[in-house]
């Protein structure tokens, strides 16, 4: 009897084991995988499966930096207004002057041409 409530005790805490900490060792593995996927379908111009498999990357992790700059990508390659709000994502994530020049350009582009001299130009 003693030896029944051990091995049901053992397999309880194994099996709690592999939850707590496979978990998210598995979300690791998902999400990096998922984002190498994505860069290969990116150098090789399958646009469709890169969108996929970075969106199966931010499913993981929302704050996945490369997926949004992959998303802020391909919104761009389409004219999609959405590489606005990629952009401005990823200058959430990553405040870099870079990324901020990226996301003027962005907004620049979204925008069209300006008038110049002001609303009392014209």
């Amino acid at each position: 009897m003693r030896k029944a409530i051990l091995a049901s005790l053992l397999i309880v805490s194994g099996c709690l084991g592999l939850w707590f900490f496979g978990r998210p060792a598995y979300r690791q593995y998902q999400e990096a995988r998922a984002l190498e996927q994505a860069r290969k379908y990116m150098a090789q111009g399958d646009y469709r499966n890169a969108s996929l498999s970075a969106r199966q990357t931010l499913r993981s992790n929302p704050r996945n930096l490369e997926a949004c700059d992959i998303m802020a990508d391909l919104a761009e390659r389409s004219r999609s207004p959405y590489a606005l709000d990629w952009r401005g994502r990823i200058v959430e994530l990553a405040p870099t002057i870079q990324n901020k020049l990226l996301l003027a350009s962005a907004a620049l582009r979204s925008q069209g041409p300006l008038p110049l001299g002001g609303a009392n130009a014209g």
